[in-house]
């Protein structure tokens, strides 16, 4: 698994599968929680690629976003 975090929108993202190319990600489950949102990402074959975390500073651990890279831009 693998996670990025971008403080300008204060949103993780953990990545299950090895890599989600864009548009892979067909179908999403919204669901929101205590302090924000977490939203799962699945395959058109209905595999868990990733989920993301928004407001994620009130929900992930300080310690973990304080490890995670910033996500590349797409230009």
């Amino acid at each position: 698994m693998h996670m990025t975090y971008d403080p300008a929108a204060d949103a993780a993202y953990f990545t299950i599968a090895d890599e989600v190319a864009p548009g892979e990600a067909t179908r999403q489950i919204v669901t929101p929680v205590e302090g924000g949102t977490v939203v799962l990402d699945f395959s058109a074959s209905g595999t868990l690629l990733g989920f993301e975390v928004l407001g994620a500073q009130r929900i992930v651990p300080t310690e973990v976003l304080g490890r995670a890279p910033t996500p590349p831009t797409h230009s």
